[in-house]
């Protein structure tokens, strides 16, 4: 499932995913590790889209994930991801960055 999911940065050889902690995974191989590794110890995660903006084929998503451990809890964080429409073909989206955040008490 997890592979499934991250077939849109696998299409984007040029993909760069940043962690909550700064990290930085660069290409396909890299990033498939680093969630393959996170949904073991995080299987529910709701990735809810807040706003999401369309500049020809360039689009901006910005929104919240909720990941809810085994043991119980829950744990927000914030995204700003960078999508690339396919330029010929079936013209589908490819995540090519993805920074994440955590949400901190006010």
């Amino acid at each position: 499932l997890v592979n499934q999911r991250l077939t849109v940065f696998a299409n984007a050889a040029d993909a760069i995913f940043t962690a909550e902690d700064g990290t930085r995974y660069s290409g396909a191989e890299a990033i498939t590790a680093y969630f393959t590794k996170m949904a073991a110890t995080m299987p529910h995660i709701v990735v809810t889209s807040e706003s999401l903006l369309s500049y020809g084929g360039t689009a901006i998503d910005m929104g919240t994930i909720t990941m809810h451990p085994p043991g119980g809890g829950e744990h927000k964080s914030r995204y700003l991801a960078v999508l690339r429409r396919e330029l010929g073909g079936a013209g589908n989206w490819d995540l090519v960055r993805v920074a994440r955040t955590p949400v901190t008490a006010k």
